[in-house]
Formats: structure tokens, C-alpha cells, sequence
């Protein structure tokens, strides 16, 4: 009784461990919205676009306030702007930096209506600037490598 009892907990964990990496998030199910303007079909070909769900909460739980490289004010990005693609998103983070960089990735949270750019020079590989954007274009958080 033990040896079936056994056998059958190894297999639930076998196929348990295995049922986990099958499922993936579902990136064009939008629960709020990115502008407030568009329909939920022009949201989910927005998601599609090339763009990573994030979440906002972890990546600011990683930050300390005196984590070197962390700027939370003094924002060119305090007004409100339509964000309706990556390019826009993109855009609006590189008014916030100085250096000119070649590369760029794009995440969405849309648990918190929030953008992550990363923004990063071709040869680094990695971003070297991380601008989060609210979904009305305000920046909120700039990280820099």
C-alpha cells in the first residue's frame, strides 16, 4: 500500500513539474487600459507588438531609495501624452536621457498601467537606462546601470 501510494505522489509530481512549464500568460488580455482611448482590439495588437509583461511592483521592491543610479524627480515627462505603441513609449523615454542609444526594449504592466524602456547601446547587450512610464506618458522612475 505504501509502494502505490508512493508511486502515485511521484507521478503527480512528475506531471505536476511538467504541467508548469506548458502554460504561458496570455500577453493580449489587457485589464486596463493603456491610453483610455482605444478599443480593446487596437490594446491587444499594441501588446502583441513585440512588448514583455513586467510587474511594476517587483522590479520597485528591487530598488532602495540609495541604490546608486536611481532618480525619482526632476522629470522632462510631467504632462500627460498618449502612449499608443512602442515607438511612442520608446520616444517618450529617450526624452529623459542624455546619451543617444541605438536599441531599445519594451515592457507593459498592465496590472499598474505602467511602461519599462530599456534603453541600450547595440554592443552592451543589456539596457544601460531603465525609464518606467505611466500609461499617460508621466515618468515616475529612472534607473540607471
Amino acid at each position: 500500500m505504501k509502494h502505490i501510494l508512493c508511486l502515485l505522489l511521484c507521478l503527480a509530481l512528475v506531471f505536476g513539474l511538467f504541467a508548469c512549464g506548458q502554460t504561458t500568460p496570455d500577453p493580449t488580455i489587457v485589464a486596463s487600459t493603456i491610453t483610455g482611448a482605444e478599443t480593446t482590439a487596437e490594446k491587444k495588437a499594441t501588446l502583441n507588438d513585440g512588448i514583455r509583461a513586467f510587474s511594476y511592483e517587483q522590479d520597485v521592491a528591487r530598488y532602495s531609495v540609495d541604490d546608486w543610479g536611481i532618480h525619482r524627480e526632476g522629470f522632462h515627462n510631467a504632462t500627460e501624452s498618449i502612449i499608443s505603441s512602442k515607438e511612442d513609449a520608446i520616444r517618450l523615454a529617450k526624452n529623459e536621457v542624455s546619451i543617444a542609444y541605438d536599441e531599445a526594449s519594451v515592457d507593459y504592466d498592465d496590472t499598474c498601467d505602467m511602461w519599462r524602456i530599456g534603453l541600450f547601446n547595440f554592443d552592451s547587450g543589456y539596457p544601460q537606462t531603465t525609464v518606467y512610464l505611466t500609461g499617460k506618458g508621466i515618468t515616475t522612475l529612472i534607473f540607471s546601470h
